[in-house]
């Protein structure tokens, strides 16, 4: 869509060319589940989740805990992992489907914003 200008400026270039696309939610899912990076910043989130909610549900603190602390060396390895592919301007990795390099330099900016994030509110993270 972003890069047709018939469909941005629909009456004005002709008429709109509708596009087939089989398959598409299913490739979309697919490349997020086959993405190491959204497993990692899933991990990281449900241990931030759950370190948030321990006052709700008890039992739980152990787990945010421990997922907590295998997060930051988990978004540090991504964060750098992310930023050698971009130098290195891999077009497509494990890291994240369909990226490209300037998808991996947000992607290691993002990992070190969520290290700092952790690492800023460890103390509330921890506390139990």
């Amino acid at each position: 869509m972003w890069a047709m200008p018939v469909t941005w400026y629909f009456p004005l270039l002709g008429p709109y060319e509708a596009y087939e696309y089989t398959g598409y939610f299913g490739g979309a899912v697919m490349a997020e589940v086959s993405s190491l990076s959204e497993w990692i910043f899933l991990a990281a989130s449900t241990g931030i989740a759950l370190a948030a909610c321990r006052g709700f549900c008890s039992g739980t603190s152990r787990i945010a805990a421990a997922l907590v602390r295998i997060s930051v060396p988990l978004l540090g390895v991504l964060a750098l992992v992310s930023f050698l592919a971009w130098a290195a301007c891999i077009p497509e990795s494990i890291l994240m489907a369909g990226a490209g390099p300037e998808d991996y330099l947000l992607l290691a900016v993002v990992s070190a914003v969520g290290i700092i994030g952790v690492m800023r509110h460890r103390k509330i993270l921890d506390a139990g």
